[in-house]
């Protein structure tokens, strides 16, 4: 039959067979074929949008919109309370771009992938606590974040592909910080040159804990318990005076405590502007332990013209006391390592500068006249600035710059010595 049927109508008999084709074609397609439902959520707290698939594959959420979060506090769960339970396996594009509002990012376990531009533009981001099942970072996910120092990896080993998708500004000389889970890890991330070149030495051991003590903020290491104080407060014990004490405790509950060691001033942590003056203070007074004060740390304080700096200092980071005008007299401590730029440009009656580190070599300061950077104000603009020095190596170009001719050997004696 079929060759009588072919022999009389062969165009017929050819589309039957095609069609057969497409038939078995169509439903070998249907048998391999994912059947999928997608539903939507959103967290009554938060605001937080999300969608969430069931395929062959199983159930599975992806954060999608997180622009509008309000709150300087985000935690990315691991599950949402659909459907008995959802793991949240993906955070998508652009899901938080633009969000000035958040300074602490958690992602909890189960999120695999961070999409393009999902954090984009979060100008205020400061920290960000990645999780062990994190296995890919879109293009872009952190880009723009500029305040962004301060990073917990819950892997023990380091992944390239994280350090890739680092913004620019998370490097060495904006201090960045690593937290990580155990002391093989810290070896481990120490080892690679890369990491150690944004982190170098830190990196801390222990969960990386944001909380806040008397009206100030801080991030601290839970192992190793060294601590960064992030955000101060311009309430005072002392009228016109700031303390910044060299502990803190972390209050628990009503039972536990813990105590850490503060190391670190961060960025931005004083800046005297319009959300947090501090106009008013003239005396700043930072105990022996700080061993860094980070960029901007005290912009702008306008009438400050008392400091004490602590005798473990060993690193000023860039415009740390920029436009301090008020200032005359500054001790550096012999700890000190690293002026960074404009760290006291601006201070237009800094007068006597007495620098205690015993080699003119052992300090690195900035005198980059052909790009106009510097770390004091040169002699141009305050030629009656004076340096009192411990040894004649610091009569040299470089210090001649800020200093001209007033460079003189021994201890700078006060009212007060």
């Amino acid at each position: 039959k079929h060759r009588y049927f072919s022999y009389l109508c062969p165009q017929m008999y050819k589309n039957a067979i095609d069609m057969k084709k497409s038939l078995f074609l169509l439903l070998s397609l249907l048998t391999s074929m994912t059947i999928m439902a997608q539903s939507d959520y959103t967290d009554p707290d938060t605001g937080i949008k999300y969608q969430y698939i069931t395929d062959n594959e199983g159930t599975r959420a992806t954060l999608v919109d997180g622009k509008s979060f309000p709150e300087r506090e985000v935690v990315i769960p691991s599950t949402i309370p659909v459907a008995g339970g959802v793991d949240v396996t993906a955070i998508g594009e652009g899901a938080f771009k633009d969000n000035s509002s958040i300074r602490y990012l958690k992602i909890e376990e189960n999120v695999k992938t961070i999409g393009k531009d999902a954090f984009s533009n979060n100008s205020n981001l400061q920290l960000l606590d990645l999780p062990n099942s994190l296995e890919s970072i879109g293009t872009n996910a952190f880009g723009g974040c500029g305040r962004l120092t301060h990073v917990r990896c819950a892997k023990n080993t380091p992944q390239e592909f994280i350090l890739k998708k680092f913004p620019n500004s998370l490097n060495n000389n904006n201090y960045a910080t690593l937290y990580v889970p155990s002391s093989e890890a810290k070896s481990a991330y120490s080892l690679v040159t890369d990491w150690n070149n944004i982190f170098g030495n830190r990196i801390y051991v222990g969960d990386m804990n944001y909380f806040t003590k008397d009206g100030t903020t801080y991030v601290g290491a839970s192992v190793d318990k060294k601590a960064t104080l992030l955000s101060g407060a311009n309430s005072i014990e002392t009228p016109g005076k700031i303390t910044v004490k060299n502990k803190v405790e972390r209050v628990l509950d009503e039972n536990n405590k813990e105590d850490y060691d503060v190391v670190c001033i961060g960025s931005y942590a004083f800046e005297n502007n319009n959300t947090n003056p501090f106009v008013s203070f003239n005396t700043l007074e930072i105990q022996n332990g700080i061993e860094t004060i980070c960029n901007r740390a005290f912009y702008n304080w306008t009438n400050l013209n008392s400091l004490t700096l602590p005798t473990s200092l060993i690193s000023i980071g860039e415009s740390a006391f920029q436009n301090c005008a008020q200032l005359e007299l500054l001790t550096l401590p012999a700890s000190l390592r690293t002026i960074g730029i404009n760290a006291f440009v601006g201070c237009s009656n800094l007068k006597h500068v007495w620098c205690k580190v015993q080699k003119a070599e052992d300090i690195l300061i900035v005198c980059d006249a052909s790009n106009n950077k510097y770390s004091f104000p040169p002699a141009t603009a305050n030629p009656m600035m004076t340096l009192y020095a411990p040894k004649e190596d610091y009569v040299n170009d470089t210090w001649k710059t800020f200093f001209g001719a007033r460079i003189f050997i021994g201890d700078m004696l006060t009212d007060d010595v």
